[in-house]
């Protein structure tokens, strides 16, 4: 395989630093993992539960990259500081986010609607950070644009004019959300015409995906964010061929569990676990037993629930 980095998509209420730590401990495999979303604000006070998420203590040995969402430079420029204070020397600007909350406010994939307004914030935030002594990469996760994929043939020329140390694609358009296929042939042309290093993040949830997108673009880096949750072995899988089995599976879900508890109470781990397992039943063809722990109602219940589904039925993943 080519030297290609592996990379943990940002989910809001998923990929939290409880889940990349026992997916990083149990299986490994990852290059860097992206942190949910921060919104900046005036003051820069990150909530109690953002400050968790990005501390260091948190994330030992582990490579994490916080992402922004704001559309205002001067409060990203706020972000960027004290995230670089930290000591982040990357920070990631969300352009992909499809939640219709955040893209009517002109943010996340919202803010590719203003191609104007996004080349003059690019603008202040580049001119400021080459002022800057201690400089940070200024990565982008984007989608193609907000209504139409065509949008996307005048939004790279944007990136292309600034310093962006990775561009993270996500070849769908705000109103797919995560449905409709992807459109390769837009990738292809970042892959192709992009100033900045470029990264695939679009439905890669078996080892054979990862393949053939790796064949095809051997230069890009790749991001899995959905197909990660299902299978939290996928990384090591395509490192080294070896696949997820029974044992594991059941053990990174007792350690999740016991992790969540320990942090947030049982009642609240329950929901946690079962958002993860939402996304971890696809590995699974038994949508009888699946659907059931879906609407579960006690931890006790969801748990055994899922210990029958791994021990009865096959990982078709």
């Amino acid at each position: 395989m080519s030297e290609v980095k592996l990379y943990m998509a940002p989910m809001e209420e998923i990929s939290g630093y409880v889940f990349r730590n026992v997916q990083h401990a149990l299986f490994g495999g990852a290059d860097k993992f992206f942190s949910p979303f921060i919104t900046p604000t005036e003051s820069m006070k990150l909530k109690p539960r953002e400050k968790k998420d990005i501390c260091n203590e948190n994330n030992k040995g582990i490579i994490l990259v916080p992402q922004l969402l704001t559309n205002e430079a001067e409060l990203f420029l706020k972000g960027v500081k004290l995230l670089n204070d930290m000591g982040y020397e990357e920070v990631n600007l969300n352009l992909g986010c499809p939640s219709n909350t955040v893209a009517k406010k002109g943010k996340g994939s919202g803010f590719l609607l203003y191609p104007d307004k996004l080349d003059s914030f690019f603008d202040t935030v580049f001119s400021a950070i080459d002022d800057e002594k201690n400089k940070v990469k200024i990565s982008v996760k984007t989608r193609l644009g907000y209504e139409n994929p065509d949008e996307f043939i005048n939004i790279l020329p944007i990136f292309n004019r600034y310093n962006i140390s990775e561009l993270i694609v996500h070849p769908r358009v705000k109103t797919d959300m995560y449905g409709n296929e992807v459109r390769e042939q837009l990738f292809e042309y970042a892959y192709k015409e992009s100033k900045a290093k470029v990264c695939y993040n679009g439905d890669i949830c078996t080892k054979a995906d990862f393949d053939r997108i790796n064949a095809k673009y051997p230069d890009a880096n790749v991001m899995i964010g959905r197909g990660a949750v299902a299978n939290p072995g996928i990384f090591r899988e395509i490192r080294t061929g070896r696949k997820i089995n029974k044992d594991e599976l059941l053990n990174f879900n007792s350690t999740l569990f016991s992790a969540y508890s320990d942090l947030y109470g049982r009642k609240d781990a329950f929901f946690k676990l079962k958002e993860v397992w939402n996304n971890m039943s696809h590995m699974f063809d038994c949508e009888r037993l699946t659907h059931k722990i879906k609407i579960s109602k006690t931890p006790e219940e969801m748990l055994e629930l899922i210990e029958s589904v791994i021990n009865e039925e096959n990982i078709i993943r």
